[in-house]
């Protein structure tokens, strides 16, 4: 039980991360999505480390039922990000998630 909650935590920990390294770069998924981690957000997190940083090409991944309307999709996507934000999100993606 203790290293479950300690891989949790770890998981927890990492998703954090990602949430970080997306808010320095100026790019609020956080505030548009409920799970980063999704099928949406690994979308877009993909694309920002494959070198995609247009706005107008992210906002391609947006589908029907998010809760937000596409322009403020559009503006949460709107950032600086670069080659080091690219690199430090690569890293934490590739950390093995136990869960």
């Amino acid at each position: 039980m203790r290293y479950k909650k300690k891989v949790v935590g770890q998981a927890a920990s990492e998703k954090n991360r990602i949430i970080k390294i997306l808010e320095d770069a100026n790019i609020k998924l956080s505030s548009v999505l409920s799970d980063v981690d999704g099928a949406v957000g690994m979308k877009i997190i993909n694309s920002l480390i494959a070198g995609q940083t247009d706005a107008n090409e992210l906002v391609k991944c947006y589908h029907g039922k998010m809760k937000v309307s596409k322009t403020e999709f559009k503006q949460a996507l709107e950032g600086r990000s670069t080659p080091h934000h690219c690199f430090m999100l690569q890293l934490h993606k590739d950390r093995p998630m136990l869960i």
